[in-house]
């Protein structure tokens, strides 16, 4: 039987870290907000990476042409200065016992692992 490790408590949890989620890491941190970001792919980057990591995207504000690697460097730099914390190849369970005073609470796989927060972001 396999021991669980004691849950990991903070700010944010945010769920996806692709560009979506990434983003949204930098957007927290503008606000002293702490995250830990879960991704069930081995890597940062989503689809980005894991389908057109060298393909030109022309849909970026801003930019009028990036690679999927590059938009993904990019966003990694941008949150970069709020130090979050990345679970990679992780799923997450999401636990109903929830009431408005209490925080979210997700089972994280390899290794389970509990976290808490007061907020979650889906960014799939």
């Amino acid at each position: 039987m396999t021991a669980h490790a004691p849950p990991i408590r903070t700010d944010a949890l945010v769920i996806g870290a692709g560009p979506v989620g990434l983003f949204q890491v930098f957007q927290l941190g503008l606000q002293d907000i702490h995250a830990q970001v879960v991704d069930a792919l081995p890597m940062v980057g989503g689809q980005c990476m894991a389908l057109y990591p060298d393909k030109p995207i022309y849909d970026i504000p801003g930019l009028p042409v990036c690679t999927g690697r590059e938009l993904v460097e990019r966003l990694q730099q941008q949150a970069a200065p709020f130090k979050p914390q990345f679970h990679l190849n992780q799923r997450c369970f999401y636990k109903p016992m929830r009431t408005p005073s209490t925080p979210w609470s997700m089972t994280v796989s390899k290794p389970l692992t509990d976290r808490s927060a007061p907020s979650t972001v889906w960014a799939a």
